[in-house]
């Protein structure tokens, strides 16, 4: 339907894309256990990391994978305010080093969730938090392709697309009947 590629929210639905013969990129939204990485990496799939833990678990499993392995895609998903989940601004630049120094990795992408896309003065200091980190990135090493507007945002209509959106709800016919 001309989607540039999906985000689900777990392994197992991506994995379950791959099963009914998607090809296209996929991405899951949420850090994976360490023991689904191999499936990740055998299947073309993109991971997140939200965290120093769930980074730590990546990169000591993508350790013991073997060394033909392509590398494996990693979105960092940014804390702008929303309070349950990413790597804050003042570790994003270790985290990014830490991804581009490690073999298996590289990283794909920067990404957020909103607390409230409604709401202006929120979104706005939020959008700011993930400009800031989207700088930390280019200064870092190269600039990376991010994502914040989920259905929400999209449906509101004052989220920039950056380089790409994560329509979900809104795709719903039903969801208009709710606007």
């Amino acid at each position: 339907a001309g989607a540039d590629g999906l985000c689900v929210a777990t392994l197992d639905e991506a994995l379950a894309l791959r099963q009914g013969a998607v090809g296209g990129p996929v991405h899951v939204l949420y850090p994976i256990p360490a023991s689904g990485v191999a499936d990740a990496a055998v299947h073309g799939l993109s991971v997140t990391v939200g965290d120093r833990t769930s980074e730590d678990r990546l990169l000591a499993a993508v350790a013991d994978l073997p060394g033909d392995t392509s590398a494996l895609a990693v979105h960092v998903e940014v804390e702008t305010g929303l309070g349950r989940g990413g790597i804050g601004i003042s570790e994003l630049a270790t985290a990014l080093d830490r991804l581009r120094g490690a073999a298996g990795v590289r990283p794909a992408a920067l990404w957020t969730h909103l607390q409230a896309p409604e709401d202006d003065e929120v979104t706005v200091a939020q959008l700011s938090l993930f400009d800031q980190a989207a700088e930390i990135a280019r200064t870092a090493g190269s600039p990376l392709p991010r994502h914040v507007a989920a259905s929400a945002g999209t449906l509101t209509r004052n989220v920039p697309p950056y380089e790409g959106v994560r329509p979900g709800l809104d795709l719903d016919p039903g969801v208009e009947q709710l606007l």
